[in-house]
Protein backbone atom coordinates (compact mmCIF):
# COMPACT_ATOMS: atom_id res chain seq x y z
CA UNK A 1 0.00 0.00 0.00
CA UNK A 2 2.83 2.34 0.88
CA UNK A 3 4.55 1.62 -2.48
CA UNK A 4 1.38 2.43 -4.37
CA UNK A 5 1.09 5.76 -2.58
CA UNK A 6 4.71 6.59 -3.45
CA UNK A 7 4.07 5.62 -7.07
CA UNK A 8 0.99 7.78 -7.32
CA UNK A 9 2.63 10.71 -5.57
CA UNK A 10 5.94 10.72 -7.45
CA UNK A 11 5.60 8.95 -10.76
CA UNK A 12 2.04 9.57 -11.86
CA UNK A 13 2.58 13.32 -12.44
CA UNK A 14 5.64 12.51 -14.57
CA UNK A 15 3.65 10.08 -16.72
CA UNK A 16 0.85 12.61 -17.10
CA UNK A 17 3.30 15.29 -18.24
CA UNK A 18 4.86 12.93 -20.74
CA UNK A 19 1.44 12.07 -22.10
CA UNK A 20 0.45 15.71 -22.50
CA UNK A 21 3.67 17.05 -23.92
CA UNK A 22 7.27 17.68 -23.03
CA UNK A 23 9.02 20.09 -20.67
CA UNK A 24 10.97 23.04 -22.02
CA UNK A 25 12.55 25.43 -19.53
CA UNK A 26 10.30 24.07 -16.80
CA UNK A 27 7.10 24.55 -18.83
CA UNK A 28 5.10 21.78 -20.45
CA UNK A 29 4.90 22.24 -24.21
CA UNK A 30 2.44 20.45 -26.45
CA UNK A 31 3.89 17.66 -28.56
CA UNK A 32 4.42 18.98 -32.10
CA UNK A 33 2.11 17.59 -34.75
CA UNK A 34 3.87 17.02 -38.05
CA UNK A 35 2.19 18.71 -41.02
CA UNK A 36 2.74 16.71 -44.22
CA UNK A 37 3.10 18.86 -47.34
CA UNK A 38 3.55 17.95 -50.97
CA UNK A 39 2.35 18.73 -54.46
CA UNK A 40 1.56 22.07 -56.03
CA UNK A 41 1.01 25.35 -54.19
CA UNK A 42 -1.23 27.35 -56.53
CA UNK A 43 -2.31 30.19 -54.20
CA UNK A 44 -0.34 32.40 -51.83
CA UNK A 45 0.37 30.30 -48.74
CA UNK A 46 1.97 30.83 -45.33
CA UNK A 47 3.64 28.12 -43.29
CA UNK A 48 3.23 29.29 -39.72
CA UNK A 49 5.35 28.71 -36.64
CA UNK A 50 2.21 27.59 -34.82
CA UNK A 51 1.81 24.64 -37.23
CA UNK A 52 5.51 23.80 -37.45
CA UNK A 53 7.15 21.40 -38.19
CA UNK A 54 6.27 20.76 -41.84
CA UNK A 55 7.39 17.53 -43.51
CA UNK A 56 7.88 17.47 -47.27
CA UNK A 57 6.57 14.02 -48.22
CA UNK A 58 6.66 14.68 -51.97
CA UNK A 59 8.15 17.54 -53.99
CA UNK A 60 6.46 20.85 -53.20
CA UNK A 61 6.18 23.18 -56.21
CA UNK A 62 5.45 26.87 -55.63
CA UNK A 63 3.80 27.78 -58.93
CA UNK A 64 4.77 30.88 -60.95
CA UNK A 65 3.02 34.01 -59.65
CA UNK A 66 2.50 32.45 -56.20
CA UNK A 67 4.28 33.28 -52.93
CA UNK A 68 5.10 30.80 -50.17
CA UNK A 69 5.86 32.67 -46.95
CA UNK A 70 7.68 30.76 -44.20
CA UNK A 71 7.38 32.42 -40.81
CA UNK A 72 10.27 32.84 -38.39
CA UNK A 73 10.72 29.78 -36.18
CA UNK A 74 9.39 27.25 -38.70
CA UNK A 75 11.13 23.90 -39.19
CA UNK A 76 10.79 22.19 -42.57
CA UNK A 77 11.87 18.57 -42.81
CA UNK A 78 12.40 16.45 -45.91
CA UNK A 79 12.03 12.67 -45.92
CA UNK A 80 14.74 11.81 -48.43
CA UNK A 81 16.52 12.72 -51.67
CA UNK A 82 13.35 12.32 -53.74
CA UNK A 83 11.52 15.29 -52.25
CA UNK A 84 12.48 18.96 -52.34
CA UNK A 85 11.08 22.48 -52.50
CA UNK A 86 10.78 23.73 -56.12
CA UNK A 87 10.21 27.49 -56.22
CA UNK A 88 8.92 28.68 -59.59
CA UNK A 89 7.09 31.60 -57.96
CA UNK A 90 8.46 33.37 -54.86
CA UNK A 91 9.72 32.06 -51.51
CA UNK A 92 9.83 34.47 -48.58
CA UNK A 93 11.81 32.74 -45.80
CA UNK A 94 12.81 35.40 -43.30
CA UNK A 95 13.69 34.21 -39.83
CA UNK A 96 15.11 36.17 -36.93
CA UNK A 97 18.20 35.66 -34.81
CA UNK A 98 15.96 34.43 -32.01
CA UNK A 99 13.68 32.34 -34.27
CA UNK A 100 15.60 31.21 -37.36
CA UNK A 101 14.03 29.03 -40.04
CA UNK A 102 15.41 25.49 -40.22
CA UNK A 103 15.46 23.23 -43.28
CA UNK A 104 16.57 19.74 -42.26
CA UNK A 105 15.92 16.02 -42.66
CA UNK A 106 13.12 14.31 -40.80
CA UNK A 107 15.55 12.32 -38.66
CA UNK A 108 18.59 14.63 -38.34
CA UNK A 109 20.72 12.06 -40.11
CA UNK A 110 24.16 12.70 -41.59
CA UNK A 111 24.91 15.16 -44.39
CA UNK A 112 23.88 14.68 -48.00
CA UNK A 113 20.77 12.63 -47.32
CA UNK A 114 18.19 15.02 -48.78
CA UNK A 115 17.63 17.49 -51.57
CA UNK A 116 17.29 21.16 -50.77
CA UNK A 117 15.58 24.05 -52.53
CA UNK A 118 15.52 24.76 -56.26
CA UNK A 119 14.72 28.36 -57.21
CA UNK A 120 13.84 29.27 -60.79
CA UNK A 121 11.56 32.10 -59.64
CA UNK A 122 12.69 34.34 -56.78
CA UNK A 123 13.43 34.02 -53.08
CA UNK A 124 14.34 36.07 -50.06
CA UNK A 125 16.26 34.33 -47.27
CA UNK A 126 17.37 35.70 -43.90
CA UNK A 127 18.37 33.82 -40.75
CA UNK A 128 17.90 30.43 -42.37
CA UNK A 129 19.82 27.28 -41.47
CA UNK A 130 20.01 24.30 -43.81
CA UNK A 131 21.17 20.94 -42.49
CA UNK A 132 21.99 17.65 -44.22
CA UNK A 133 21.29 18.64 -47.84
CA UNK A 134 23.16 17.29 -50.84
CA UNK A 135 22.54 20.61 -52.62
CA UNK A 136 21.08 23.08 -50.10
CA UNK A 137 20.17 25.75 -52.66
CA UNK A 138 20.14 25.44 -56.44
CA UNK A 139 19.44 28.64 -58.39
CA UNK A 140 18.53 28.31 -62.07
CA UNK A 141 17.72 30.83 -64.78
CA UNK A 142 17.68 34.53 -63.95
CA UNK A 143 16.26 34.10 -60.47
CA UNK A 144 16.11 37.01 -58.09
CA UNK A 145 17.48 35.54 -54.88
CA UNK A 146 18.33 37.75 -51.92
CA UNK A 147 20.22 35.90 -49.21
CA UNK A 148 21.26 37.08 -45.78
CA UNK A 149 22.82 33.98 -44.28
CA UNK A 150 23.43 34.23 -40.56
CA UNK A 151 24.40 30.57 -40.29
CA UNK A 152 26.13 28.09 -42.53
CA UNK A 153 24.63 25.26 -44.53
Amino acid sequence: MKRAAIFLTLLLPVFLLLGLGYAVNGRVQAKPQLIDVGGSIATDTTWTAANSPYVITETVTVEAGVTLTVEAGVTIMTLDMGQYLDVQGHLEAVGTTVDPILFTSNNDSPANNRSGITVSGSANFANVTMHYAYTPLFISGSSGVMCTWKTAF
